[in-house]
């Protein structure tokens, strides 16, 4: 996530993103999905651990189910 500085009314402005989820904290790990795993930073998600730099978080799919996996 990129933060800029704070605008004239004192809010900063946030450029969200869709980041990659992974079954491991690697980039050569399996995505669910069918490879298309990813979840919005701009939506709600639960940070359950970490490890070396990488997040394991709990979000929800689009069918309104859950799913955990690694993001970097």
């Amino acid at each position: 996530m990129r933060i800029s500085a704070p605008s004239r009314d004192g809010a900063a402005s946030v450029a969200l993103r869709v980041v990659p989820v992974f079954s491991a904290p690697s980039v050569n790990a399996l995505r669910a999905a069918n490879g298309k795993a990813a979840v919005s930073l701009n939506g709600p998600f639960g940070v359950l651990g970490c490890a070396d730099g990488w997040l394991f978080v709990l979000y929800e799919t689009s069918s309104g189910k859950f799913r955990t996996g690694w993001i970097e």
